[in-house]
């Protein structure tokens, strides 16, 4: 428990004498603020719900109380008209997610711009032993990191196991998104890909949208909090190919949006750059141990050139 301090730096007692915690519940006996109960009791003068009258409505003091708390005020049919499955819950009724849907309202939906926006297989038979050290890439949800496609960590399946199995391919440019866990968008920088279970990749029409902006636009503000707003929090965090099919996207020029491509692409060859380097100095540590700090510098100096 938190507890809370008077001007002094105290600990804050009640008039019976305990510990006054930390919470925005209630006003405790007139020693803190505003909380839920006292707001949503204005709320229901305000309204003259039953029970309450509107004689009994502060304005100024219902005003101070949406100031502290995060409190949304909508009606009943906005609630229920905003979201396809009719949802109730606070976090998708929060002041940001009511502004951010009233500034894209004008915006067209993803899906048409998509060809395809497909999951990854139900109950894949993949298993740890199918995989193999060089072939297709198969891309997990903790590959989608850093607006592209990860490397790192990668895993590969041989193309007649792909075959096979039915798995479907998407290939360089495609959008990827992690449909479980924390929310994950990357553009696909591999020739060809397949994907796991809990990846769903859309297919984008680049003569409308450039994969990279949208990479970009789903990993700023307008693009993740739309996507936050839609998860659906179960057991852990998911979204679906209806929801990715739903985002909204605004229709930039495409000269904004190849020049935003143009500062990925350079922040990739920069970032394969860096990784290079790191595994240089990490060498060149080793080289000063097993025989001299100048063949060590020799070294560094050569990867230095070799990546300029």
């Amino acid at each position: 428990k938190i507890y809370l301090k008077d001007a002094t730096g105290a600990q804050l007692r009640d008039t019976h004498g305990h510990w006054v915690v930390q919470h925005d519940l209630f006003n405790h006996d007139g020693l803190t603020q505003d909380g839920i109960a006292e707001a949503f009791d204005m709320f229901a003068s305000k309204e003259e719900l039953v029970g309450n009258s509107l004689a009994n409505f502060d304005a100024s003091r219902y005003r101070r109380q949406q100031d502290i708390l995060e409190v949304s005020e909508i009606s009943l049919s906005t609630a229920l008209t905003s979201e396809r499955t009719g949802r109730l819950d606070s976090a998708y009724f929060t002041k940001e997610q009511l502004e951010l849907r009233r500034v894209s309202a004008s915006w067209e939906k993803l899906g048409q711009y998509c060809n395809r926006i497909v999951c990854g297989p139900f109950g894949s038979t993949v298993l740890d032993s199918n995989y193999v050290t060089s072939g297709v890439p198969m891309l997990r949800p903790f590959n989608l990191r850093g607006l592209r496609s990860n490397a790192g960590d990668i895993v590969y399946l041989r193309p007649e196991f792909v075959t096979s199995q039915n798995l479907k391919l998407f290939e360089r440019g495609d959008i990827a998104f992690a449909r479980v866990g924390d929310v994950a968008c990357s553009v696909v920088v591999q020739p060809k890909v397949t994907i796991s279970p809990n990846v769903i990749i859309a297919s984008i029409k680049r003569t409308h949208l450039n994969p990279y902006f949208l990479a970009a636009f789903f990993n700023g503000k307008f693009g993740k909090l739309q996507i936050e707003g839609a998860v659906k929090a179960v057991a852990q965090p998911t979204i679906s190919t209806d929801i990715i099919r739903e985002l909204r996207v605004p229709t930039l020029s495409q000269e904004f949006q190849e020049n935003i491509q143009s500062t990925l692409e350079e922040y990739e060859r920069l970032s394969e750059r860096a990784s290079q380097l790191l595994i240089s100095a990490k060498r060149a540590v080793e080289i000063a141990i097993e025989e001299s700090e100048t063949a060590a510098l020799r070294h560094l100096d050569a990867a230095l050139h070799a990546n300029s």
